[in-house]
Protein backbone atom coordinates (compact mmCIF):
# COMPACT_ATOMS: atom_id res chain seq x y z
CA UNK A 1 0.00 0.00 0.00
CA UNK A 2 2.91 2.13 0.83
CA UNK A 3 4.68 1.66 -2.03
CA UNK A 4 1.63 2.19 -4.54
CA UNK A 5 1.17 5.62 -2.65
CA UNK A 6 5.21 6.41 -3.59
CA UNK A 7 4.75 5.43 -6.92
CA UNK A 8 1.52 7.63 -7.11
CA UNK A 9 2.91 11.17 -5.81
CA UNK A 10 6.30 10.53 -7.67
CA UNK A 11 4.02 9.94 -10.98
CA UNK A 12 1.93 13.13 -9.30
CA UNK A 13 5.33 14.86 -9.39
CA UNK A 14 6.59 14.13 -12.36
CA UNK A 15 3.78 15.31 -14.22
CA UNK A 16 4.01 18.61 -12.14
CA UNK A 17 7.56 18.85 -13.45
CA UNK A 18 6.36 17.90 -16.82
CA UNK A 19 3.54 20.95 -16.98
CA UNK A 20 5.89 23.31 -15.82
CA UNK A 21 8.46 22.41 -18.48
CA UNK A 22 5.78 22.88 -21.16
CA UNK A 23 4.63 26.34 -19.50
CA UNK A 24 8.06 27.66 -19.36
CA UNK A 25 8.73 26.83 -22.81
CA UNK A 26 5.69 28.29 -24.21
CA UNK A 27 6.58 31.40 -21.85
CA UNK A 28 9.51 32.06 -23.71
CA UNK A 29 7.95 31.79 -26.88
CA UNK A 30 5.31 34.25 -26.52
CA UNK A 31 8.26 36.22 -24.92
CA UNK A 32 10.14 35.93 -28.01
CA UNK A 33 7.13 36.63 -30.56
CA UNK A 34 6.40 39.64 -27.91
CA UNK A 35 9.86 41.24 -28.81
CA UNK A 36 10.19 40.13 -32.36
CA UNK A 37 6.53 42.06 -32.82
CA UNK A 38 7.98 44.96 -30.41
CA UNK A 39 10.83 45.85 -33.13
CA UNK A 40 8.91 45.45 -36.07
CA UNK A 41 6.21 47.93 -34.31
CA UNK A 42 8.94 50.44 -33.45
CA UNK A 43 10.93 50.27 -36.40
CA UNK A 44 7.21 50.66 -38.79
CA UNK A 45 6.50 53.70 -36.41
CA UNK A 46 10.23 55.54 -36.71
CA UNK A 47 10.00 54.73 -40.65
CA UNK A 48 6.21 56.64 -40.80
CA UNK A 49 7.43 59.47 -38.19
CA UNK A 50 10.80 60.00 -40.61
CA UNK A 51 8.28 60.05 -43.61
CA UNK A 52 6.20 62.57 -41.94
CA UNK A 53 9.14 64.60 -41.02
CA UNK A 54 10.91 64.09 -44.55
CA UNK A 55 7.88 65.69 -46.02
CA UNK A 56 7.13 68.86 -44.80
CA UNK A 57 5.21 67.33 -41.47
CA UNK A 58 7.62 67.99 -38.82
CA UNK A 59 5.06 68.22 -35.79
CA UNK A 60 2.99 64.93 -37.04
CA UNK A 61 6.52 63.29 -37.06
CA UNK A 62 7.09 64.14 -34.01
CA UNK A 63 4.04 62.96 -32.26
CA UNK A 64 4.17 59.40 -34.09
CA UNK A 65 7.95 58.80 -33.39
CA UNK A 66 7.40 59.73 -29.18
CA UNK A 67 4.16 57.44 -29.28
CA UNK A 68 5.50 54.90 -30.74
CA UNK A 69 8.41 54.73 -28.55
CA UNK A 70 6.55 55.76 -25.51
CA UNK A 71 4.13 53.15 -26.36
CA UNK A 72 6.45 50.23 -26.15
CA UNK A 73 8.68 51.81 -23.58
CA UNK A 74 5.66 51.83 -21.14
CA UNK A 75 4.56 48.47 -22.46
CA UNK A 76 7.77 46.74 -21.50
CA UNK A 77 8.02 48.42 -17.93
CA UNK A 78 4.31 47.08 -17.30
CA UNK A 79 5.24 43.66 -18.88
CA UNK A 80 8.34 43.01 -16.76
CA UNK A 81 6.48 44.54 -13.07
CA UNK A 82 3.32 41.87 -13.66
CA UNK A 83 6.05 39.64 -14.90
CA UNK A 84 7.81 40.26 -11.35
CA UNK A 85 4.63 40.58 -9.04
CA UNK A 86 3.54 36.80 -10.84
CA UNK A 87 6.94 35.29 -10.32
CA UNK A 88 6.58 36.47 -6.46
CA UNK A 89 3.30 34.87 -6.28
CA UNK A 90 4.32 31.85 -7.80
CA UNK A 91 7.08 31.23 -5.59
CA UNK A 92 4.86 31.92 -2.52
CA UNK A 93 2.27 29.50 -3.81
CA UNK A 94 5.51 26.76 -4.81
CA UNK A 95 6.15 27.28 -1.18
CA UNK A 96 2.76 26.47 0.51
CA UNK A 97 2.54 23.32 -1.16
CA UNK A 98 5.88 22.09 -0.31
CA UNK A 99 4.69 23.06 3.26
CA UNK A 100 1.61 20.71 2.34
CA UNK A 101 3.42 17.86 1.12
CA UNK A 102 5.32 17.97 3.91
CA UNK A 103 2.82 18.10 6.02
CA UNK A 104 0.93 14.68 4.24
CA UNK A 105 4.25 12.96 4.18
CA UNK A 106 4.49 13.69 7.82
CA UNK A 107 0.97 12.22 8.21
CA UNK A 108 1.95 9.34 6.71
CA UNK A 109 4.50 8.16 8.71
CA UNK A 110 2.78 7.94 11.89
CA UNK A 111 3.66 8.74 15.11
Amino acid sequence: MAEEEANHRRRLENELVQGQFFEARRYRLAELLGMIFAFLIGVFGLSCATYCAVHGAQIAGSVIGAGGIGGLVTAFIMGRTLFMRQRKQDAELSMEQAKQLQQISELQKGP
